[in-house]
């Protein structure tokens, strides 16, 4: 379906971009709240505390909802340190990993889900800015 073309795993982003293959059929329209939303191309805006956002994680099934609880959180995943992510309420689940996080009423993409972290109930997610300046990527 394709090949991976650019990875990060340190610093402040966890993320991997795949150009896909030219018989894949892109969209950027997901089920969201019942019915299809376009996601919107903006990849600047960073949400800070007490924001509402929502993933949208493959096991979390549809769409689950948050606030940011830190916008410069800092944590060890397997053995590498990582800076300026974000940290929220929402409760992920093992497979959520490359989730797309928006903020809400907005259809905005803020991040990708990095990371759970059960013992505070909580989802990590690496900033859609930094995830695009290092994978050199845009959204359409």
């Amino acid at each position: 379906m394709g090949r991976v073309s650019g990875f990060s795993f340190s610093g402040s982003v966890d993320a991997v971009f795949v150009q896909t293959e030219h018989n894949v059929i892109l969209s950027n329209s997901l089920p969201f709240s019942g019915h299809l939303s376009t996601i919107q191309p903006t990849i600047n805006n960073r949400p800070g505390r007490m924001t509402t956002v929502a993933m949208v994680g493959h096991f979390s099934r549809g769409e689950t909802w948050g606030q940011v609880v830190d916008d410069d959180h800092r944590g060890t995943l397997n053995g590498v340190f990582f800076t300026n992510l974000t940290r929220t309420n929402i409760r992920a689940i093992g497979g959520d990993s490359g989730g797309l996080v928006f903020i809400t009423g907005s259809n905005i993409v803020a991040g990708l889900v990095m990371a759970n972290d059960p013992a505070n109930n909580a989802m990590i997610f690496v900033k859609s800015d930094l995830a695009h300046a290092v994978l050199g990527v845009e959204m359409y």
